[in-house]
């Protein structure tokens, strides 16, 4: 989906890479680091289990009572917070062995869920994802980069330049192993 204002992530990568490889992704992490937004990014559809107030919508009842609804869409499929129905687990553990396709749907969610009546099994299936807030090179921008690389008295010229002086100095100063 089309996400405005997306920062790239470092994980980009790796969730790219994990929908290649099994049926789902499932995205973890604290509140507020961006599962979401990520999730968004690598999907073509979404359906979110909570109100943007937190509160939870009709769509956790829906998704109890037919879970097909919520399972239809574009691939991937975004659920965000799918904890609050823990019954979805097991309907795309089931859909992801009978379609044997890769890359159907990413969960998003902060919280563990109740394991009762989750199958323990996603091996194979499900590629487990734990996203941290944004690091500080994730977060920085051109206008951040400029004053970073401008307080080693660089002289930069381009955005390119002042990202290449930031990773040079992480490595050299702060021992980052980075590409």
């Amino acid at each position: 989906m089309i996400v405005n204002n997306y920062k790239s992530r470092i994980i980009d990568k790796k969730i790219d890479q994990f929908l290649e490889l099994f049926g789902a992704v499932n995205i973890k992490g604290p509140k507020y680091c961006g599962k979401t937004w990520t999730g968004r990014y690598h999907s073509n559809s979404e359906i979110l289990l909570h109100k943007t107030t937190g509160e939870l919508s009709n769509n956790v009842e829906l998704a109890k009572i037919s879970p097909q609804i919520i399972l239809s869409g574009e691939k991937p499929r975004l659920i965000d917070e799918w904890q609050e129905a823990t019954n979805l687990w097991d309907e795309i553990r089931i859909d992801v062995d009978k379609t044997g396709l890769k890359g159907q749907y990413i969960l998003t969610g902060s919280s563990t869920p109740n394991r009762e009546g989750i199958s323990p099994s996603g091996v194979g299936r499900f590629g487990k994802i734990y996203l941290r807030t944004m690091s500080l090179f994730e977060s920085l921008v051109e206008h951040d980069l400029k004053i970073y690389a401008d307080s080693f008295n660089a002289k930069c010229y381009h955005y390119q330049d002042y990202k290449e002086i930031v990773l040079l100095n992480l490595k050299m100063v702060h021992g980052v192993a980075l590409k």
